[in-house]
């Protein structure tokens, strides 16, 4: 990684991740992302997922009305009741780690069987101040905004997407079999779905609006911070 992005992320030498309640992230893979944190927040029902595996969050933040009792109770971490259905558990999280003084996040177990918890998500990173990347089952994805530039380390081959969150103009998007330059995304027109690297470096450059990248990772490559 390199410029602005990844300067904002690297210069937190913290690990944070956020833990979410989607079920999709296999157990083992979520262990190995929780387990090699410097810190670990829990968004509501996120620390039923780490009880599961036996790890303890440093923080849980939410309404509690998706967190068990029993998991709750045992997490003995610190406990900010944030009650209100204005704004999602995820923007709870986000705002309270930026409002720490962090930079940078991850976000993990963001992918499950509500396709509407998901676009909230994404919907919520994008309003972020923070710097997030998303831990998946298959790779690492990452939520852009206007003036973000990313160069992500890859192998020739590995699928890689350039989703609009929003309208976006200007786009720049290199390395890939399908390059873009200068070029217009929307969620209701042109897209980058299953572009491939053909190089092992992948740039993006979004001039304005938001949008997130996926990166093709194999589970056994992960995690990377």
């Amino acid at each position: 990684m390199c410029n602005a992005l990844a300067d904002k992320y690297n210069g937190s030498m913290t690990k944070a991740l956020g833990v979410l309640a989607g079920q999709d992230m296999p157990d083992d893979l979520l262990m190995k992302w929780a387990s090699s944190a410097d810190l670990l927040f829990a968004a509501d029902g996120g620390v039923n997922r780490l009880h599961k595996i036996g790890i303890k969050p440093t923080v849980v933040i939410g309404d509690m009305d998706s967190a068990e009792g029993g998991p709750l109770a045992e997490a003995l971490a610190e406990v900010i009741h944030l009650p209100g259905q204005e704004v999602t558990d995820c923007d709870k999280l986000l705002e309270y780690v930026e409002a720490q003084g962090h930079s940078a996040i991850t976000l993990a177990a963001v992918e499950g069987d509500r396709m509407d918890h998901m676009l909230a998500t994404l919907h919520s990173a994008a309003r972020s101040g923070l710097s997030i990347r998303l831990a998946l089952r298959t790779g690492i994805g990452w939520v852009l905004r206007a003036g973000d530039e990313v160069d992500l380390a890859t192998r020739v081959g590995r699928q890689v997407s350039l989703l609009p969150l929003t309208a976006v103009e200007s786009c720049s998007f290199r390395g890939v079999e399908w390059p873009l330059e200068k070029s217009p995304l929307s969620p209701l027109g042109p897209t980058s779905i299953s572009n491939r690297a053909v190089t092992e470096h992948v740039h993006v450059h979004l001039i304005d609006g938001a949008a997130a990248v996926f990166l093709e990772v194999p589970p056994e490559e992960l995690p990377q911070w």
